[in-house]
């Protein structure tokens, strides 16, 4: 129910070794339609977690929790600059809602991040595929 984390970006990989290797991963959908029609515009439906706000992450969860069952797997991704008040509203926003989880994610200067947005060099292209390259 995890709406894309963004259209292109670089994934860290931990190998076997405990080397890491960066990854780009394009989303299937967005590269697609921009090989259809690169001069287009993306349409607006074409929407990414970053795209949007922690209300709309949880009002997605409350709207599709009632036809699950069990758990749900659901990621806000917030900024590093979020202040505490904040923060703390997303969880109880979740809670007064009756949502089954809630997890956040915040980047910080001392764990950094998994996924990265910024600049996407040429790294191992690897989307949509079971093939780790070995690792």
């Amino acid at each position: 129910m995890e709406p894309v984390y963004d259209f292109r970006y670089n994934r860290k990989v931990l190998n076997k070794r405990g080397e890491q290797k960066t990854y780009e991963v394009n989303d299937y959908s967005y590269r697609l339609w921009k090989e259809e029609y690169p001069d287009r515009k993306t349409p607006d439906y074409f929407v990414n977690a970053k795209n949007l706000s922690p209300d709309e992450h949880l009002k997605m969860q409350s709207v599709l929790q009632k036809y699950v069952d069990n758990a749900i797997s659901k990621t806000i991704n917030v900024a590093e600059d979020l202040s505490f008040e904040e923060f703390k509203n997303i969880y109880q926003k979740a809670y007064r809602r009756k949502l089954k989880g809630c997890t956040t994610y915040r980047p910080d200067k001392i764990t950094g991040a998994i996924l990265e947005l910024e600049e996407i060099g040429e790294s191992h292209v690897h989307c949509c595929t079971l093939d780790r390259e070995g690792d």
